[in-house]
């Protein structure tokens, strides 16, 4: 059986966030997301604010597929406009501004099922690229820095502007 194969999006959609509370991401949605199944070799990216260095890279949720953050790259000419423009598409609560970013990047090596549609227009930003849901990468016990169905490809870190 597949990673989250036996789940509805109904028996994830309540994550549960660093400070232990747990939030709806139904809202981060523009209507209900699709379920499906990410094959072998799929690459995913994650863009986060750099605080300290990278932990629990596998205890995340969320993601973008790669020619989602190739499309971004592409209509971008800085760190910081293309900040703006994934904070903008998905709709991000607030600016981190001065941090660096952080990029992150996974590859699937066993199938796995995730959620994935268009992010909701939420905190006075327009929402509309698409995002992955990927509950449960780290629900094992080998460790939040490892998974059975994800090998960390690369990070690397965008200037601060």
């Amino acid at each position: 059986m597949y990673l989250n194969e036996e789940y509805s999006f109904h028996d994830v959609r309540y994550a549960i966030s660093r400070r232990l509370s747990p939030y709806d991401v139904s809202l981060s949605f523009l209507g209900e997301p699709r379920k499906e199944l990410l094959g072998l070799g799929a690459r995913l990216v994650r863009l986060d604010y750099q605080h300290a260095p990278i932990a629990d890279v596998f205890s995340k949720v969320w993601w973008m597929k790669k020619w989602v953050f190739e499309g971004l790259l592409a209509n971008t000419r800085s760190a910081r406009d293309l900040r703006l423009q994934w904070q903008q598409g998905q709709a991000m609560p607030k600016s981190w501004g001065g941090l660096r970013t952080l990029v992150i990047e996974i590859e699937v090596t066993q199938p796995v099922y995730a959620w994935v549609g268009l992010a909701r227009s939420l905190f006075g930003k327009p929402g509309g690229l698409e995002q992955v849901y990927l509950p449960n990468l780290a629900h094992d016990r080998i460790g939040l820095n490892r998974s059975r169905y994800a090998r960390l490809v690369r990070t690397y870190t965008l200037a601060a502007e």
